[in-house]
């Protein structure tokens, strides 16, 4: 192959660097390789600018990305601490909705038992009681009376709670624990039944089996004295009605109450707790109008009427004869 060159050819073979060379003397493949390589030169240095505009574009657009996600994850934040706010406000909202629902089920006897024995043991001023039993429970659920009579006599002895009790007369006792018991012919299931072993087993351990129903009744009857006793003794006063009670009461301070309803021959027994403050004042002018009225039939208050008016008939002989 011949290759002509001219004979005043000029190279410009560097980047930003004007030579020239003349090619007189110059190997005409060597000018040739020269010439190449300069344009592989050129090409290489195009292709890093493109290749520099290129990553800087893209370093751009991650820039813009990672402030886009910032601005994302903040409002996220901002989001999430709206949202515990409003989560705070719904537990709130929920606590007072609770509250708000101030009469609740305690569920059939001995359920109830638990609150009521924590309601006298957080009272600090007044109980009143109005219950067939000072023993109520004592023979269904021994455990759970022992922690309630327990309570009651740490109120009365301890903090000097005034607790007032309405319970039946033991005429009215015996009738309705023989229609609780379903009478003599029913003893052999009674004496059968888990009640009773527990009874006579665990909490009253060592003592006599009854082995009849006017003994087991009798048994019954003497323990609930015994406990009547004991808390008389702590400074609780009781009254002792010849009617049954269509609801039993344990009124807190005026401020809270358990009650339930009794079942008569039956050992159901459905009960509530309260803070509904109509409920509150019905059961509270209820015990006191039943304590006044069981207050003026017992011999007590009549020995004391009886003095009264002897006093009051001497003070006129006395006023007549002056």
């Amino acid at each position: 192959m011949l290759l002509l060159w001219p004979q005043n050819f000029v190279l410009v073979f560097s980047v930003g660097t004007e030579s020239t060379v003349p090619l007189e003397g110059i190997h005409p493949y060597i000018a040739l390789v020269a010439v190449l390589l300069g344009m592989v030169a050129v090409g290489i240095a195009y292709k890093q600018f493109s290749d520099s505009r290129q990553l800087i574009k893209e370093a751009r657009d991650i820039t813009q990305n990672a402030m886009s996600l910032t601005t994302r994850v903040q409002g996220v934040a901002r989001r999430s601490e709206e949202l515990v706010g409003k989560t705070g406000d719904v537990i709130s909202r929920t606590e007072l909705v609770a509250n708000a629902i101030s009469t609740k089920y305690l569920g059939v006897f001995p359920l109830g038992f638990p609150v009521i024995a924590e309601l006298i043991g957080n009272a600090s001023r007044t109980v009143d009681i109005m219950v067939d039993s000072v023993a109520y429970g004592h023979y269904r659920a021994p455990e759970q009376f022992s922690i309630y009579l327990g309570r009651v006599r740490e109120a009365a002895s301890d903090r000097k709670v005034i607790i007032r009790m309405l319970v039946y007369s033991p005429r009215l006792k015996e009738k309705v624990r023989d229609e609780g018991f379903r009478g003599a012919e029913h003893f052999e299931e009674t004496r059968r039944s888990l009640f009773f072993q527990r009874y006579f087993e665990e909490w009253h351990r060592g003592a006599r089996k009854p082995g009849n129903y006017a003994d087991f009744l009798r048994t019954l009857a003497l323990s609930e004295q015994s406990y009547e006793a004991e808390v008389q003794n702590s400074g609780v006063k009781i009254l002792r009605s010849e009617e049954a009670f269509q609801v039993f009461l344990w009124l807190v301070d005026d401020e809270e109450a358990a009650f339930s309803f009794p079942i008569h021959g039956e050992p159901a027994e459905i009960g509530f707790h309260t803070r509904d403050a109509s409920l509150l004042r019905t059961f509270s002018q209820l015990f006191r109008r039943t304590w006044a009225n069981n207050e003026l039939r017992s011999p007590e208050a009549a020995r004391g009427f009886k003095d009264a008016a002897e006093e009051s008939d001497d003070n006129l002989e006395n006023t007549g004869s002056g």
